[in-house]
């Protein structure tokens, strides 16, 4: 189902009439590039750490194959992301063949806007991508570079780098749960995303105010109230 002017959800419209709605308060229902800095800068930590355990590998054993299978997976990520979870969120009714978010911002729109909620077998891919992304990948490059280095008897100083290395990785994963869970998942208007944290008494005030939306939910099965 598309949404084309009057009918398109409020986070997208022109003219939205936020002037008496107080839903700004409580989620992140209109674009704004402060917000979408935030979770790219968040973001990039994860992905820059482990392509530098990866480069690591690259260097120890010259497997380059990790690392450029790696950089295939990220392309790969966004239309996987697009397919099973962006095609849900209102901001992907805007006009335009590209994406305008709070996260994925310029990727463009390959899939058709479904305004009813992710079933439960879209729900799963995006856990499966979520573990591939922040534990596999990761965790797997960690432990290899760390072996490597003990294997190869590189010495103190390399070991002490690799171990900041790591340590780094660890804390860029934990600040960006953090940064999602606090600032992005109990405000995110996507709210049939698996870890979307929206309150239901929100979730509703929200629906009633898109027609749209709020018919492909109610459709799904979703019960207001």
């Amino acid at each position: 189902m598309e949404e084309t002017g009057k009918e398109q959800n409020c986070t997208v419209r022109k003219e939205p009439g936020c002037g008496s709605c107080t839903m700004g308060r409580y989620l992140n229902c209109r674009w704004d590039k402060n917000i979408l800095n935030s979770f790219l800068t968040a973001a990039s930590g994860l992905f820059i750490g482990t392509i530098i355990l990866l480069a690591m590998i690259w260097l120890m054993t010259a497997l380059y194959w990790p690392l450029i299978l790696y950089i295939i997976l990220i392309f790969a990520m966004f239309g996987y992301e697009i397919k099973f979870l962006c095609s849900h969120c209102p901001y992907y009714a805007g006009e335009g063949k590209t994406l305008k978010c709070l996260a994925n911002n310029g990727m463009p729109k390959i899939f058709r806007y479904n305004p009813a909620p992710m079933t439960g077998g879209e729900k799963f891919m995006m856990k499966l991508l979520i573990a591939v992304f922040m534990v596999i990948f990761p965790a797997a490059s960690s432990a290899t570079v760390f072996w490597l280095t003990l294997l190869g008897h590189y010495g103190t100083i390399a070991l002490a780098a690799v171990t900041g290395v790591i340590i780094l990785i660890l804390y860029a994963i934990a600040a960006f749960y953090q940064v999602l869970r606090t600032f992005f998942c109990k405000r995110c208007v996507n709210f049939s995303c698996p870890f979307n944290k929206v309150e239901k008494r929100f979730v509703d005030e929200y629906l009633m105010k898109n027609d749209v939306m709020r018919k492909a939910w109610e459709k799904s099965g979703y019960r207001m109230g």
